[in-house]
């Protein structure tokens, strides 16, 4: 990729990931209602300068993109993060993720912006299939993948450790035909 891909909303600016990101991604990161779905969290910033190298490695590696979210009434805030990874270019398929700060929930954000980025991954790249996982009671998140078109197909019974307990999560898939 020669140049990280901008994306713009009516409401939101989706850009690159800078270094002074690094105090919004540790508090979201960190956030025990945003990491209570999410399988990646930090204990400490000093800690959280992994996830950011890892925006960057992933774009670099071919791997994947990840969005850094921000309002276009509020430049220069994070609001949260959308994007792929696990993208496979022998199969075109790839891993869809997202995060958001407990303020921004139910203000449409994800709504917004999730169409956005599915728009250019099958418009401007070789994706043929977006793929999502989401812990059994994120229901929110389940919702939003269905209302973009996903499908769900099926559930993966307890087959993830995650605070000591089994847990089982949901899969969805979005194919390039049915959009």
């Amino acid at each position: 990729m020669e140049q990280f891909p901008e994306l713009h909303t009516e409401n939101y600016y989706l850009r690159e990931f800078k270094e002074n990101d690094i105090d919004e991604v540790f508090r979201g990161l960190s956030h025990p209602a945003v990491i209570k779905h999410y399988g990646v969290s930090y204990k400490t910033k000093a800690a959280t300068k992994e996830q950011m190298d890892w925006f960057k490695r992933i774009v670099q590696e071919d791997s994947g993109i990840w969005w850094a979210i921000e309002s276009r009434r509020a430049r220069g805030v994070l609001l949260g993060a959308c994007g792929v990874n696990s993208w496979s270019h022998v199969h075109n398929k790839a891993e869809m993720g997202y995060w958001l700060l407990p303020e921004y929930w139910k203000q449409g954000v994800m709504r917004e912006c999730v169409p956005a980025i599915i728009n250019y991954l099958f418009t401007q790249t070789r994706l043929r299939r977006i793929e999502a996982t989401v812990e059994v009671g994120n229901d929110r998140s389940g919702h939003l993948l269905l209302k973009n078109g996903f499908t769900h197909e099926g559930t993966l019974r307890e087959s993830e450790f995650k605070n000591g307990k089994y847990i089982s999560v949901e899969y969805y898939g979005l194919l390039k035909s049915e959009i």
